[in-house]
């Protein structure tokens, strides 16, 4: 099965060509968005994947520019999307050393299994791991309320033990 990865948020338009600024989940190599296929999330009707034909950095920004996007009202349909790639595509797309927790396991404080971390998405406050379990998925904030502790080395992520463990249990 081929797994997406979100690895950017689009925020604005730049320009009149149809370029946009994205707002990285992770600090990414600018250097590897070039020709990068990519899906738009949620999609648009009328194109949701597409190719990042150049990327450059202009104020510490990052801008793109998209394949078949070429002015400022198509653009605009992509303000506030996601932009997600293949996992097949990501060799080398984040930078060393950046906390990269998909497919880390999910636990309680207690030890019971919850599942595992199949996507991380980006928020204006913090990230939320969207954990993939048997028969479902939930979507967990990456805040201290809801996270005891991130163990990178083991791929380990403990969750608070709280009421939502119940409602958890019960719809598994």
């Amino acid at each position: 099965m081929n797994r997406f990865i979100t690895f950017a948020r689009i925020v604005k338009t730049y320009g009149k060509n149809g370029a946009v600024v994205v707002e990285p989940i992770r600090k990414i190599n600018e250097k590897r968005l070039t020709n990068l296929e990519v899906f738009i999330a949620p999609p648009l009707l009328e194109r949701s994947i597409t190719k990042v034909i150049k990327a450059l950095v202009k104020d510490k920004r990052l801008i793109l520019f998209f394949e078949g996007v070429e002015d400022i009202s198509q653009a605009e349909h992509l303000t506030g999307r996601y932009l997600q790639t293949s996992e097949r595509f990501i060799d080398n797309l984040f930078l060393e050393g950046e906390e990269d927790c998909l497919g880390f396991k999910c636990i309680t404080s207690s030890g019971d299994l919850i599942g595992s971390v199949a996507d991380i998405l980006i928020s204006p406050a913090h990230r939320i791991f969207l954990i993939k379990r048997e028969n479902d998925e939930i979507l967990v904030p990456d805040v201290s309320e809801y996270i005891e502790s991130i163990d990178e080395k083991n791929g380990i992520i403990v969750i608070r033990e709280g009421p939502y463990i119940k409602n958890w249990k019960d719809n598994a």
